[in-house]
């Protein structure tokens, strides 16, 4: 088998589960990768390239992505993330262009 599949990957699995589910179907010494890593609170397209289609790989992650994201203005959790607890809320009151203006930070490359 080869070739790729594109995964609409739901918030509650890590990519590696994915592709271990994905793996138990596959004839034995079948090759499987993913083109990139999605958290488990993700979700979205996780392409997976399969047999000879995992040679391409390095190909293929060189390129631009984009992501689309969801978020909560002024609130704070005690892990920092949407697992936590919520520890504190503000509230802030934004129109457009100054959203506009701070999203320009989160823009480009950014090193995690």
């Amino acid at each position: 088998m080869q070739g790729f599949l594109n995964v609409d990957k739901p918030g509650d699995i890590s990519s590696f589960e994915v592709i271990k589910k994905i793996k138990k179907l596959l004839p034995p010494k079948c090759k499987i990768g993913h083109l990139g890593t999605l958290d488990p609170l993700a979700t979205g397209v996780l392409p997976i390239a399969l047999g000879v289609g995992t040679r391409l790989i390095s190909w293929i992650t060189d390129h631009t992505k984009e992501y689309i994201a969801t978020m909560t203005l002024g609130a704070t959790s005690d892990t920092l993330d949407a697992y936590g607890s919520i520890t504190s809320t503000g509230r802030f009151d934004y129109d457009q262009d100054d959203l506009l203006k701070i999203l320009t930070a989160y823009r480009g490359s950014i090193k995690q």
